[in-house]
């Protein structure tokens, strides 16, 4: 049997209030819940808001891609759907371990690679 899992993002907001000049963390409100993810293992590494209010997560899979595991970067919107996904790799292993926006409006990925 195949090992499963899935990648899972949950944002959430830290709310703080004061009291006697003391700030203290209400629980955390969940914006959205969102799940991705195949048959294969699937890992979330890095996670960044963007410019226009979604999010863009980079990771690695073993469902989808090229084999073996390969970078894999989900782009949403503000309310956690997905947008679109990319995967780049070889038939090695390939893991995405950072994601940033550039300026002009692009992702620049860190990682590794085996291929």
């Amino acid at each position: 049997m195949k090992n499963r899992a899935i990648l899972h993002s949950i944002i959430s907001i830290f709310v703080t209030s004061t009291w006697g000049g003391v700030a203290f963390a209400d629980a955390p409100e969940i914006l959205w819940d969102s799940t991705f993810g195949g048959s294969g293992f699937d890992l979330g590494r890095s996670v960044q808001q963007t410019s226009d209010g979604g999010f863009i997560v980079l990771g690695d899979t073993q469902s989808y891609g090229a084999g073996g595991f390969d970078f894999w970067l989900i782009r949403t919107g503000s309310d956690g759907k997905e947008l679109w996904n990319k995967t780049f790799g070889g038939s090695g292993t390939d893991r995405g371990y950072s994601v940033q926006q550039t300026s002009d409006g692009g992702f620049i990925l860190a990682g590794e690679t085996g291929s």
